[in-house]
């Protein structure tokens, strides 16, 4: 098998924008499952909750800020193969300036 190489940029590119995409978007599996559980609530508070999340989930996706202020911290599981190099960078570099980066220009 050939060798394949990427740029540091690219990798960096791409967490920074997976990681605000996941920030601002639960999965429709989610919100799906959300509204399940407000169909089928049964007390008022509880309807009010589940009201809060989806309209929360809503204006995080149209104005593209946080789902949650307190994102917690950064967990990546990466996978790539031994005959891909990076070009410009170390893998480990690029993967952590995409998280800094998101977290900054993303206010998380």
């Amino acid at each position: 098998m050939e060798t394949r190489s990427i740029e540091a940029q690219v990798i960096e590119d791409t967490v920074k924008n997976l990681f605000l995409e996941c920030n601002y978007n639960i999965g429709g599996d989610i919100m799906s499952a959300l509204e399940q559980a407000k169909g089928t609530e049964k007390s008022k508070t509880g309807k009010d909750v589940l009201d809060l999340l989806i309209e929360n989930d809503k204006l995080a996706k149209s104005e593209r800020l946080p789902i949650c202020q307190d994102t917690g911290m950064s967990v990546l599981f990466v996978e790539y193969g031994d005959k891909v190099t990076v070009k410009g960078g170390s893998f480990s570099e690029a993967v952590e300036n995409g998280v800094r980066s998101a977290y900054i220009d993303g206010y998380l």
